[in-house]
């Protein structure tokens, strides 16, 4: 069988984009029965406001996650190409895994 990256991306993507809307409907649900005034600033808030089943968590999960999928993408693009030993893009798309990641650690701090 022949690896093939475009259907992994594509399922990473679709995995990544429905997962965040279950969230946002979770989100929904959880609103009409408790009201959440709190807002969220660290990863850690987040997980600890999902286990105590804050509406407002899940708003926020439900974007991170969104805005996560694609630089999962790419990291998962870096791996694929190794994988067809495709160094020139994998090199490349490594690249662009490490400006993201730098550019939202900078942009955070």
């Amino acid at each position: 069988m022949k690896f093939d990256i475009n259907k992994l991306i594509a399922r990473t993507l679709q995995i990544g984009v429905w997962f965040s809307m279950f969230l946002f409907c979770v989100a929904i649900a959880e609103s009409f029965f408790k009201k959440s005034n709190l807002a969220y600033t660290s990863f850690f808030g987040i997980l600890k406001g999902l286990y105590l089943l804050e509406p407002n968590a899940a708003f926020y999960a439900g974007i991170v996650i969104l805005m996560l999928t694609p630089v999962v993408r790419v990291l998962f693009l870096v791996f694929g190409y190794f994988i067809e030993r495709d160094y020139r893009f994998s090199l490349i798309s490594a690249l662009v895994f490490f400006i993201l990641i730098f550019s939202v650690y900078f942009g955070i701090h």
